[in-house]
């Protein structure tokens, strides 16, 4: 692989591609959330009005879930939107942090016409973690994406694999050197799923207004001690097959900020929100 090219990889995943393309009052944009892929977020603008697909917001976390979110331009958007506009008509560069705003404003105000929201939870076993992975559609229609029990678990940038990544870093840790203060797990999918009888097609559909479980259970990559430690959980879907607006992938999900009291000997967790308040258990991504 060429030094050209993994500099230019870097650069697409750091600053995010983004493309305009305006005439009078319509133009649409396309930009990329992700972190770790390529799940590239949608939207065009036509008189006011503003239709944004959302296939993952992975740097921040500030926009959870994936969907479609429709509605009119906020007239504190016009800024942004004339900067976004001009600037292509230019045939300059549009400031990514810019696009952030606006595509914030507008999953913010916007009607959740299709909306699917992921919520993990993780308890620890003695031979490993226990992750629920909760998936909620909160939108008009059903959705559908390929079952976790076919989710091949390695990343792959090119194939776009789907899988799930957990890490976790103590909170006490200061020196980049001390492994035995932070874990993660092998990338997993399918081959870790335990309740694989409710996964018995390889398509999973979750009507409106319903959750469908998944249930892994999955080693630590490498030891660690007991303490508190922060948790991310991180999960990509290849390809969501159904509505047809949202068709495509990857799409990406990555949780909020929590923390998790891992005893000696790992017999039992107790998580913590980010305002370390006490929890039955540890979610790890807001709906």
């Amino acid at each position: 692989m060429s030094k050209q090219f993994i500099r230019a990889a870097l650069l697409l995943l750091i600053m995010g591609p983004l493309s305009a393309m305006a005439s009078n009052k319509s133009f649409s944009i396309v930009t990329n959330g992700s972190a770790s892929g390529e799940a590239l977020t949608e939207v065009s603008i036509e008189d006011g009005r503003f239709e944004l697909i959302l296939r993952g917001d992975t740097r921040d976390a500030e926009m959870p879930g994936i969907g479609i979110f429709c509605g009119h331009l906020a007239p504190t958007d016009d800024e942004l939107v004339s900067a976004v506009h001009s600037g292509d008509r230019a045939g300059g560069t549009v400031p990514f942090f810019r696009v952030q705003k606006l595509l914030r404003s507008m999953y913010e105000s916007g009607e959740r016409v299709e909306k699917l929201d992921v919520v993990a939870d993780i308890s620890v076993e003695k031979n490993g973690l226990l992750i629920t992975i909760e998936f909620t559609n909160s939108g008009r229609s059903p959705i559908s994406f390929p079952s976790p029990a076919t989710w091949k678990g390695t990343f792959n940038p090119i194939m776009q694999h789907s899988w799930i990544l957990i890490t976790g870093v103590a909170t006490e840790k200061t020196d980049s050197a001390d492994a035995d203060l932070s874990f993660t797990t092998p990338w997993f999918g399918g081959a870790q799923l335990i309740n694989r009888s409710d996964f018995n097609t390889d398509v999973l559909d979750i009507p409106p207004g319903t959750t469908k479980t998944a249930k892994f259970l999955v080693p630590p990559s490498n030891p660690s001690r007991g303490g508190r430690y922060k948790i991310g959980v991180s999960i990509c879907i290849e390809e969501i097959l159904q509505p047809s607006k949202l068709k495509g992938g990857p799409v990406e999900f990555i949780g909020r900020s929590l923390t998790v009291d891992f005893p000696d000997g790992y017999h039992s967790v107790t998580a913590r929100s980010s305002e370390e308040r006490q929890l039955p258990s540890s979610k790890g991504f807001d709906r």
